[in-house]
């Protein structure tokens, strides 16, 4: 939990710039319902949750280091997806269903 609040932190300091203290403040609060839902949400919640953040990811990357805004979005929703990758690893173990 530790390790992805520390990857937000250090892409909230890399776009300091282009980020007010309102989005970070509501940043920190989503990730923080984030993760509370990913630990109480069921294996097929999570799955589709996978799906949705990582095709949105996977889209941005395509134009990462290229689009200001496609790197910020990358930057700043990967620790998202990584905990919930995590949660998954954690509580359902032995794989996909």
């Amino acid at each position: 939990m530790m390790a992805t609040r520390a990857k937000l932190l250090q892409a909230e300091l890399k776009h300091a710039d282009t980020l007010s203290t309102a989005e970070i403040d509501r940043l920190e609060r989503e990730l923080a319902r984030w993760m509370e839902d990913c630990n109480s949400s069921d294996r097929a919640s999570l799955d589709w949750t996978l799906r949705f953040l990582g095709s949105a990811i996977a889209t941005a990357r395509r134009g990462y280091g290229i689009s200001r805004s496609n790197t910020r979005f990358v930057d700043l929703r990967a620790p998202f997806l990584e905990y919930a990758e995590a949660v998954i690893a954690r509580r359902f173990p032995g794989g996909a269903n």
